[in-house]
C-alpha cells in the first residue's frame, strides 16, 4: 500500500515537472519571437537612418565651412599681430603680404590663400622675408576675398590697400618675375601705412584661373586701425 502512494506521488510529481518545463519552454519561444525582427521593421529602420543621414551630412559639413572661415580669419589676424609686434621690435617697416591672380606665380595654390611676413623698405620694395617665416595657407575651401579699405568691398578687390615690390629672385618657388603683391605695412610705431584696412575671408576656391565664391554671406572681416594697429573681427 505505501509502495503505491510513494508510485503515485512521483508519477505527480513527474507530471508537474513536464509541465512547468512545458511553460518554460513556452515563455522563452514567446521572448525570442518578440526579440526578433521582421525583414520590413529591419527595412523601415534602414530607411529612416538614411534619411536622417541625408539631412545631417549636409548642415554638419556647413557648419564645418562656417567655422573654416572663422578659423581662417583668426590666423591672418594672429599672424597680423606677429607681424606687427616685430616692426616695433625691430624698429622696421614690416609688411603681410598676399597673393591674388594679378600676381605672376607658378602655383594656383597660393593665388587667395597665401600669405607671409617681410622686411620692406620707405619705397614698399621687399628687401627680405622675416626670418623663419614661411608661406602660410588658409584651411581648404577658405580665401582671402578682398583687402581694401571699404568694409563692403566686392569679392576680388584689392583696391586701397599698399603695394609692395617683389623681385624675381626673393622666391624662385613662387614668382616668375619681378611681381607687385597687396600688403599691409605696419610702421616701427606699431602704426599702418595708409588708411584703415578691411581683411575679408570667405568660402572659395582659385582654380583654373578663376575665384570662384561660395556661400557669398558667409564671411569674417578683419579690420586694421591705421593709427594703432589693431586687430579686430566681424562680419561687416
Amino acid at each position: 500500500m505505501q509502495g503505491k502512494q510513494d508510485q503515485s506521488l512521483l508519477q505527480s510529481a513527474f507530471i508537474r515537472g513536464n509541465e512547468i518545463s512545458m511553460k518554460l519552454k513556452i515563455r522563452n519561444l514567446k521572448s525570442e519571437i518578440r526579440n526578433q525582427f521582421s525583414l520590413i521593421e529591419l527595412l523601415c529602420v534602414v530607411v529612416i537612418a538614411a534619411i536622417l543621414i541625408a539631412i545631417v551630412i549636409p548642415a554638419f559639413l556647413n557648419m564645418i565651412k562656417g567655422q573654416s572661415v572663422e578659423v581662417a580669419a583668426r590666423e591672418i589676424g594672429s599672424k597680423l599681430k606677429a607681424v606687427r609686434t616685430y616692426a616695433i621690435s625691430q624698429r622696421q617697416y614690416t609688411a603681410l603680404v598676399f597673393i591674388t591672380s594679378q600676381t605672376t606665380t607658378n602655383d594656383d595654390r597660393y593665388c587667395y590663400k597665401a600669405y607671409r611676413p617681410c622686411i620692406v623698405n620707405s619705397s614698399n620694395v621687399i628687401q627680405r622675408w622675416v626670418p623663419d617665416e614661411k608661406w602660410d595657407f588658409l584651411p581648404t575651401g577658405t580665401i582671402i576675398r578682398s583687402l581694401t579699405t571699404s568694409s563692403s568691398a566686392a569679392p576680388d578687390t584689392f583696391t586701397g590697400s599698399e603695394v609692395v615690390s617683389v623681385s624675381s629672385d626673393s622666391d624662385i618657388n613662387v614668382f616668375t618675375t619681378a611681381s607687385s603683391l597687396y600688403a599691409i605695412i605696419f610702421k616701427p610705431t606699431g602704426e599702418i601705412v595708409g588708411n584703415r584696412v578691411y581683411v575679408t575671408v570667405g568660402q572659395g576656391v582659385y582654380q583654373n584661373g578663376s575665384l570662384l565664391v561660395q556661400n557669398i554671406s558667409n564671411r569674417s572681416v578683419i579690420t586694421v586701425d591705421q593709427y594703432m594697429g589693431r586687430i579686430s573681427y566681424g562680419t561687416q
